[in-house]
């Protein structure tokens, strides 16, 4: 798949300040420099995500996906926290710009991080089970809406 272009993203509506900062963030940037972004900050970036045309989504998260799926992501407890609630959220409300195969790949991340909460390092006193959430997402992907 190609970096998504100027074209791939459409009009940006830079009233919508969420989408008009995840263009200017990701617009131009490769699957590497995607991955090396949610390493250096992977709940500050992904939630760009959410503000997304279906390209540039499809894209971007499987670079989230590399990053937290690594080794590089131990004790990255808001980023894994983050990331299935994302999963949960774009499910429920955007799954209709979630590719057939990104898609899998989010959920099996999902349940890799789910499974993982000492990993990250993730108090479930502050974050709650992952497993709850994971719980949450595979309701959702049962069921399109």
């Amino acid at each position: 798949m190609k970096i998504p272009t100027s074209a791939d993203w459409g009009e940006i509506n830079h009233n919508d300040l969420d989408a008009d900062w995840a263009c200017k963030t990701f617009l131009g940037k490769s699957f590497e420099e995607a991955v090396a972004m949610f390493r250096e900050n992977a709940l500050y970036y992904q939630e760009g995500l959410q503000s997304m045309p279906a390209s540039a989504f499809n894209f971007y998260a499987p670079a989230l996906v590399t990053y937290i799926t690594s080794p590089q992501a131990a004790g990255d407890s808001d980023g894994a926290s983050s990331f299935l609630n994302m999963v949960c959220s774009m499910l429920k409300t955007q799954r209709h710009i979630i590719w057939p195969e990104t898609e899998r790949l989010l959920l099996g991340a999902a349940k890799q991080v789910s499974q993982s909460q000492t990993f990250y390092d993730a108090d479930i006193g502050i974050y709650g089970e992952f497993s709850g959430v994971y719980s949450e997402i595979q309701n959702h992907a049962k069921h399109r809406t």
